[in-house]
């Protein structure tokens, strides 16, 4: 939120480091006094389990951090006690902010912040002040590393201070049709390799109907054919049937001699027919359907051939459309990228080393994805950016057990070179530690520059 209040108003814009720590009856703390290096650097405090120094660093949390953030904290103040506080002065060299949290269980409510300039006037509304100073990382110098993609992305271009959400969805966008129409020109190829090229035919198909029109003339033809050899055939069993007849009546002709003549009669109607049919079918010639039939069958396996000769130049002509609609899209995707690449290269990143590509960040000269790095560089990139997301409270916790003398020299060296306070818990009596616990209290606090 913009504050616009005088009495509200943050600190000119210097560095603000603690110089001072004062808490009392906080978590497993008694009493603690710490007076620190406003130069920065590296703060090591050290204790035996159980000897406050994690509460040590969750008080500076609590005195800082909204009470919403910090709710995992449910119960700030030492068992057995009502009152507790939590003071801090933040500053460079002087104290710019004094911020003082306590805790007073006596009380309806039992939480009050009370944060006032160097000029010694409070701010109105403090912790809308701290929650602009605190970083969203202040308090973990290894999010960058342990975080996934998506999330060390997106520290990595608010550290740079580049919106790129609008390139990369058009980029997405393109990358989902670039994807979908691969898949399109895939299958096509997987068509094309399986598909026979039925060489050279005509381009278009030659109808049968002349040929059909043959074929029904001709059947007509055959079956007239037929119909009169059914005919004859018919004749001359009427021919003999009677001659059957003719011979009975011959037999009986003395009682019907009548009925033998209609029968001759009759039979010489029969033969008559018989002769004019059998002189006709002579005349008759069948027409060979053989050639006809091959024909049409020769026409249709060319027509067959010609359409699979269409299909394949359609299959050919998609598939190459599809080759330059790919084509087109990884244009497009390129050309997007590009932009992204531009926008972020006329950023300045918090340290070298560092690429960005499709929400993953890469480090190192074989732009390996920053997951694979070493100990050493994930540690130094991650502090490069712990410090540059918390331009305003230079102040980072850091848990010290899986760090190596390699890394606190890297973390030494940073931190001072940037002007950065880290504060690290170590478990026993380190030697030269800054800061040593006991039973919740500072028993020694010896912080280089003093």
């Amino acid at each position: 939120m913009a504050l616009l209040d005088e009495s509200i108003a943050a600190p000119p814009q210097e560095p603000l480091r603690l110089i001072t720590l004062s808490v009392s009856n906080v978590l497993g703390i008694e009493l603690a006094e710490v007076q620190f290096d406003p130069d920065g650097g590296l703060v090591t405090i050290a204790g035996n389990n159980s000897a406050g120094k994690t509460s040590l660093l969750n008080a500076i949390w609590l005195a800082l951090a909204n009470p919403t953030a910090s709710r995992k904290i449910s119960k700030p103040v030492k068992v057995g006690e009502n009152y507790a506080y939590v003071q801090l002065e933040l500053g460079d060299s002087t104290v710019a902010l004094t911020v003082t949290r306590e805790w007073d269980l006596n009380k309806r409510q039992p939480n009050k912040l009370v944060v006032t300039r160097a000029d010694g006037i409070p701010i109105s509304r403090p912790q809308d002040l701290l929650d602009e100073l605190i970083g969203a990382y202040s308090f973990d110098p290894y999010a960058f590393a342990e975080a996934n993609d998506s999330a060390r992305s997106a520290m990595y271009l608010e550290a740079l201070g580049v919106d790129v959400s609008a390139l990369e969805e058009e980029e997405n966008r393109f990358y989902t049709l670039r994807t979908a129409a691969k898949a399109s020109r895939d299958a096509l190829e997987a068509r094309l390799r399986a598909a026979i090229d039925p060489g050279d035919v005509p381009d278009h198909e030659t109808p049968n109907t002349e040929l059909t029109a043959q074929l029904r003339a001709a059947m007509e033809t055959n079956a007239a054919n037929e119909r009169m050899r059914t005919q004859l055939a018919n004749a001359e069993r009427a021919v003999t049937d009677a001659d059957a007849r003719v011979a009975a009546a011959e037999e009986a002709v003395r009682r019907a001699q009548e009925a033998l003549a209609s029968e001759k009669e009759r039979r010489d109607d029969a033969v008559v027919l018989a002769k004019d049919l059998a002189t006709e079918i002579k005349n008759l010639e069948d027409v060979n359907v053989d050639d006809i039939e091959a024909a049409i069958a020769a026409n249709e396996e060319t027509n067959a051939k010609v359409r699979a000769a269409a299909d394949y130049r359609a299959l050919h002509k998609e598939h190459h459309d599809a080759v330059g609609h790919v084509g087109d899209l990884e244009l497009q995707v390129a050309e997007v990228r590009a932009k992204i690449r531009a926008v972020i290269a006329g950023a300045k990143s918090p340290i070298d080393g560092l690429h960005y590509e499709r929400g993953v960040v890469y480090y190192g000269p074989d732009q390996l994805p920053f997951n694979q790095a070493c100990d050493s560089d994930k540690l130094r990139v991650s502090l490069a950016f712990a410090m540059a997301l918390n331009p305003a409270i230079r102040l980072i916790r850091c848990e010290g057990s899986r760090i190596d003398a390699e890394g606190l020299r890297i973390i030494d060296d940073m931190t001072r070179e940037h002007g950065y306070q880290v504060l690290m818990e170590k478990v026993g009596m380190i030697p030269g530690a800054s800061v040593v616990m006991e039973a919740g209290r500072t028993v020694s606090a010896t912080i280089a520059g003093d």
